[in-house]
């Protein structure tokens, strides 16, 4: 089993400032030199956001309810990625994604089982509309 290195930094985007002054926090996933940023539905006062500690300090309003859905947001991907690599599964970043955005991983099928599937739907049709040689 090879360890691979999950990191995840939050961010913000201060450019994208909404009406009420508060920027999304996005996250970013990097796995072997690779990154995948998604926007995690959390919105955060830039004045107030540490990134060193990649939290919002204890000015803000409600910092606790922000950093706990942070710690929740580690958690999930950090167990997703570990069971993905105990599993020895395709451990990718698009598949750590999917799976915590809940979109079901797809095996990789090759040749030999399609070619099952396509003799077990020939196999049904024998007798009904195929006649078998023998």
């Amino acid at each position: 089993m090879h360890q691979e290195k999950t990191t995840i930094l939050f961010v913000i985007s201060p450019t994208k400032i909404n009406q009420k002054g508060l920027c999304p926090l996005n996250c970013r996933i990097t796995l072997n030199k690779e990154r995948k940023q998604f926007t995690t539905g959390l919105f955060v006062n830039p004045n107030y956001w540490e990134n060193k500690l990649q939290k919002v300090n204890s000015r803000d309003a409600n910092y606790k309810f922000i950093n706990a859905q942070i710690e929740q947001i580690q958690i999930k991907i950090n167990n997703i990625a570990l069971v993905l690599q105990l599993q020895d599964e395709n451990c990718t970043l698009d598949n750590i994604y999917n799976k915590y955005i809940g979109v079901e991983i797809k095996k990789k099928e090759f040749v030999l089982s399609y070619y099952k599937q396509y003799l077990a739907r020939i196999n049904k049709l024998v007798g009904l509309e195929l006649k078998d040689s023998i």
